[in-house]
């Protein structure tokens, strides 16, 4: 987990398996990352009031061929820890420096690979379930390429 602050909080043991993904396959060979983060800006004044600054307010975001609604961002210190976690992962588990893309854009719903066995790398929990739209806004394309 990383917290608002850019924390990053181990919350289980690498050889357990947390319900993350929404797919007990997916969860099973995977390491799930939460971000902090209430999504819905009727929560940015929340942030605010709790001596935070406000979060950036992300709008046409596209996941599972539609947009959503305008919502929240992540904070800088937030993706600078996420850039942290994920050379670390590299180097120490030999996660790819991989997102699935295509033509250099990232893939905003299902990407089958992933549910088959057949990608790794670094993906988004929509691209495991419909039924997620975490981490939307996030560019992990842009994200891997300045590490």
């Amino acid at each position: 987990m990383i917290d608002n602050d850019g924390t990053i909080i181990q919350t289980m043991d690498l050889d357990h398996e947390a319900y993350h993904a929404g797919s007990r396959s997916i969860n099973q060979r995977s390491i799930g990352v939460e971000i902090s983060n209430a999504f819905y800006t009727k929560y940015q004044q929340t942030y605010v009031k709790n001596k935070f600054s406000e979060r950036p307010v992300l709008h046409g975001t596209k996941v599972h061929g539609g947009i959503i609604q305008e919502h929240l961002g992540f904070y800088p210190v937030q993706i600078e820890a996420l850039k942290a976690l994920v050379r670390f992962l590299n180097k120490n588990l030999g996660i790819p420096l991989q997102t699935p893309s295509i033509s250099g854009k990232e893939v905003n719903t299902l990407y089958q690979p992933i549910l088959d066995g057949k990608f790794k790398g670094i993906v988004h929990h929509y691209q495991v379930s419909l039924e997620k739209i975490d981490c939307a806004g996030l560019d992990l394309v842009a994200l891997l390429k300045s590490l």
